[in-house]
């Protein structure tokens, strides 16, 4: 006979058995399970978490190529649709031609326009190119000179002919200004590329001076952000000589003062007048 007063004695037995075993017992499996399944949903989105970890992009680094511009400006320059990418963090404008694939991007930078006295935005990098155009020193050094050459007979024709001095290359404005002409220095003397906004005699201000009158050029940057006026009456004479319109697009540069002497009622006057060079692009 068991001594266990717990134990069935007879198969018959265990569904008493089943019923007298300890409710506790039961509540701490109950508990266990629970306790489980609750610990495997906690563990999944953790799983989830991981993944997308390991799905995230990469951070932006210094290279351009996965930089966002801040701004963005196309406009044709020396026959050629150009773009600008100005990146304010970086301190770079980026200018690139899709029809010259084989060029290098261009980095304008506020050291290369300090050095070009030009204003570091767009408009500056515009005139920037406009003067130096899209090949790399080295470039513009190992091509070959676009100069046509002369034959000997030629010049030998032109000679017989009087004709030799048409055979010579156009003088330049600046060459063929009159030698009593102060030159400009500084950013005075850098030329100045824009849109025709308006010109004629217009009266000029100054604090604690006689208003007077005197021809005045207004231009307009290519981008349109500002714009600049010029005085002298030698516009007058540009803008008759080369037919100039509102809305053209040219290049004004400043070449000095011109000094010249005007005689008034018997006497002998001093006088000087702003000098320009200007080119229709």
């Amino acid at each position: 006979m068991s001594l266990n007063p717990q134990a069935p004695k007879k198969p018959d037995d265990f569904a008493f058995a089943l019923l007298s075993f300890p409710f506790d017992t039961l509540e701490a499996i109950g508990s266990r399970i629970a306790s489980a399944f609750t610990s495997k949903s906690k563990q999944q989105p953790k799983e989830s978490e991981s993944a997308q970890v390991v799905e995230r992009m990469p951070d932006i680094t210094a290279n351009q190529q996965y930089m966002i511009a801040d701004r963005v400006y196309r406009t044709e320059v020396r026959g050629h649709n150009v773009s600008f990418y100005q990146y304010h963090a970086a301190k770079i404008i980026r200018i690139t031609c899709r029809e010259l694939r084989h060029l290098k991007p261009i980095d304008f930078t506020p050291a290369i326009a300090e050095g070009a006295a030009l204003v570091y935005d767009i408009d500056g990098a515009i005139q920037w190119v406009r003067q130096n155009g899209l090949e790399s020193n080295a470039a513009k050094r190992a091509a070959p000179s676009a100069a046509p050459r002369v034959s000997k007979e030629a010049v030998k024709t032109a000679e017989s002919k009087d004709d030799l001095v048409h055979a010579k290359p156009a003088v330049s404005a600046a060459a063929a200004a009159p030698l009593n002409i102060t030159p400009a220095t500084g950013n005075k003397s850098m030329p100045f590329t824009g849109k025709i906004a308006s010109f004629g005699v217009t009266e000029i201000k100054i604090e604690g001076r006689k208003p007077y009158s005197t021809y005045a050029m207004t231009l307009q940057s290519e981008t349109g952000t500002y714009k600049k006026q010029f005085i002298g009456e030698h516009l007058a004479d540009l803008v008759a000589d080369h037919c100039l319109r509102e809305g053209q697009l040219v290049r004004l540069q400043l070449l000095g003062k011109h000094h010249f002497e005007v005689t008034e009622n018997g006497k002998v006057e001093q006088r000087s007048r702003n000098h320009y060079a200007i080119q229709t692009l």
